[in-house]
């Protein structure tokens, strides 16, 4: 995949460098196994790197969309205040794909696709 790819198929991160792209795009190559993955890799890797880019972003502190509620547990914007689940922040604590839509989609296709052997 290239940045110009990833783009295309994730139109909401048209305006992140390039570079920035390209490192999370070559980052991603240990985490996919072409064979494995087989139809859900295009989407598999898509997904991973924008979780990636979503979450430099953050720290940032920007965010091209598409991100569920950051680590802020409560927040108020007028007579509106909404709550995240205690039980949502414990979990994306133990697992950080979660606090990304992209996150969720990974986390998800990679379930179905298992994750093959691991040698300790």
């Amino acid at each position: 995949m290239t940045p110009a790819e990833f783009q295309t198929a994730f139109p909401q991160f048209e305006n992140v460098e390039v570079p920035i792209l390209q490192r999370h795009i070559d980052a991603a190559d240990p985490y996919f196994d072409v064979s494995r993955w087989g139809d859900f890799y295009a989407r598999g890797l898509g997904n991973f790197v924008a979780h990636n880019v979503e979450m430099e972003l953050r720290k940032r502190g920007i965010s091209p969309g598409g991100a569920t509620a950051n680590d802020a547990i409560e927040k108020q914007v007028g007579s509106v205040r909404v709550r995240r689940s205690d039980k949502l922040v414990e979990m994306q604590a133990q697992n950080p794909y979660l606090k990304t839509e992209y996150g969720q989609i990974y986390w998800q296709l990679a379930e179905q696709v298992g994750m093959g052997m691991l040698a300790v």
